[in-house]
């Protein structure tokens, strides 16, 4: 594989995933996949990082990676402020990003937000969920919701994402929710309907402090 194409080629992985609505119909590996899906999430963590490593180094980073604070809000900044993933100068919008990078990046924001009640991470959540376009991308996303992506009950996330909202943002995630289970149009525009509106979070003080309190949190080192 020539690493300086590496850019082009995810992208077009990328692109027909989300043209068959995320159902895995390509011929690729699993190993190809998971250097994909991994190198993705680390470009986004790790500020400087290039790709230009092979998938035997990516994976060994993977399992040996810890879930930091520090990461979450290099994650948080790094979304924010580019709203897709640029690998060697080509950029990988966040709606075509693959559940298995999604899920991990939601289960890092979601546990530093509810630890630190940065702004800045539930932003990026809000940003991340935001960019799904159909209701089977949304369920993956959630099936992927841990630490290592690997596969969890999609209502367990759910309900680790409405445990942090208070009444009104609620009330917009469940409209946002409604929306996709009866979207089916995957060529929708690039941004469309906020998941929810993200107040300040010291107005929902006592929400997140039963969160916090809650089974759908792990803490991270």
């Amino acid at each position: 594989m020539d690493l300086e194409k590496i850019g082009d080629l995810i992208y077009v992985f990328c692109n027909a995933l989300s043209k068959a609505d995320f159902h895995y119909q390509l011929a690729v590996t699993k190993d190809a996949f998971n250097y994909m899906a991994r190198g993705m999430f680390k470009i986004a963590t790790q500020p400087g990082a290039a790709f230009n490593e092979g998938f035997q180094k990516i994976g060994l980073w993977w399992e040996d990676r810890k879930a930091t604070k520090t990461e979450a809000q290099n994650l948080a900044k790094y979304l924010i402020s580019h709203r897709s993933i640029t690998i060697n100068r080509k950029k990988i919008p966040l709606e075509i990003l693959p559940p298995e990078t999604i899920g991990p990046m939601l289960h890092l924001l979601t546990e530093s937000f509810v630890e630190s009640w940065a702004e800045e991470q539930e932003k990026a959540v809000v940003l991340l969920l935001s960019h799904l376009r159909s209701w089977r991308h949304f369920i993956a996303a959630l099936e992927c919701c841990s630490k290592d992506g690997s596969k969890v009950n999609a209502m367990d996330s759910l309900d680790r994402l409405n445990s942090l909202l208070d009444g009104m943002e609620q009330q917009q995630f469940n409209r946002f929710i409604g929306t996709l289970a009866i979207n089916i149009d995957t060529t929708a525009p690039d941004f469309g309907m906020l998941a929810w509106n993200p107040g300040l979070p010291w107005r929902k003080e006592r929400t997140l402090i039963a969160a916090k309190r809650s089974n759908h949190f792990d803490g991270l080192a």
